[in-house]
């Protein structure tokens, strides 16, 4: 039997597209196919307890210390903005005066809502 060369480079190609395609399905569910086979230990329980409480926690957001006006801070897996009493004017105008319904159509803010949220900091809360 004779393999021309463009045959043998079909033949490679093949064979390392399908070693490449079961690494991908390996690596893709090896978590799954493990955990089938393995009992989950307490201290897999024990992680996944200090992430609920972690999540449950507040927490001011690093990188938003330079805004003067309020911060970000996460709490149960969400993140909100306090705006600060020093903002609260320019905030209100930006709300009634239609600015920020434009913005947010145009795609150049991203829309928010006002909830009741306790704040992190009461003395500089506004919103």
């Amino acid at each position: 039997m004779y393999l021309d060369p463009g045959s043998g480079s079909f033949l490679l190609q093949i064979l390392v597209a399908t070693v490449a395609g079961a690494g991908i399905f390996l690596a893709t569910y090896w978590r799954k196919v493990k955990s089938f086979f393995t009992r989950k230990s307490g201290k897999a329980r024990n992680l996944r307890i200090a992430k609920i409480i972690k999540m449950s926690k507040t927490e001011k957001v690093a990188g938003s210390f330079r805004d003067p006006n309020g911060f970000l801070f996460t709490r149960g897996g969400n993140f909100y903005r306090q705006v600060n009493k020093q903002y609260s004017q320019h905030y209100d105008l930006l709300m009634k005066s239609g600015l920020y319904e434009k913005l947010v159509n145009d795609g150049l803010l991203i829309r928010h809502k006002e909830v009741g949220e306790a704040p992190v900091d009461r003395m500089m809360l506004t919103r």
